[in-house]
């Protein structure tokens, strides 16, 4: 039975996955998100590494196995990359970006007459 998990359960739980790096394998749907978005694989990394920091959330089978989990990567200064993936075959599943921190909105100091 597939369970999704959040990052605090994986971190309580002792689950199997690969502590190597992964090398991505970008799917045709992570492909379509990245043409929406407006970005480019410049921007995306070909290897990634799980580890207990950049994970966002998991799916289990059985309990133990990990057969889908979302990786959280910092990008720039104030984004987000999250990228789903299966840790076992490298198939990146989909992506996106979100932004976090403080927003500012600047006033518009000119006076109008």
């Amino acid at each position: 039975m597939v369970k999704t998990i959040s990052k605090e359960d994986f971190l309580k739980g002792n689950f199997r996955y690969p502590k190597s790096f992964i090398e991505l394998k970008k799917s045709k749907h992570f492909y379509k998100r990245l043409v929406e978005r407006g970005m480019f694989l410049d921007f995306i990394p070909s290897f990634v590494r799980i580890t207990k920091d950049n994970v966002y959330s998991a799916k289990i089978i059985n309990d133990k196995k990990i057969c889908s989990i979302t990786l959280t990567i910092k990008y720039g200064d104030n984004k987000n990359i999250y990228i789903s993936l299966n840790p076992y075959t490298g198939l990146a599943k989909t992506i996106w970006f979100r932004r976090y921190g403080k927003r500012t909105i600047k006033k518009d100091n000119r006076q109008t007459i």
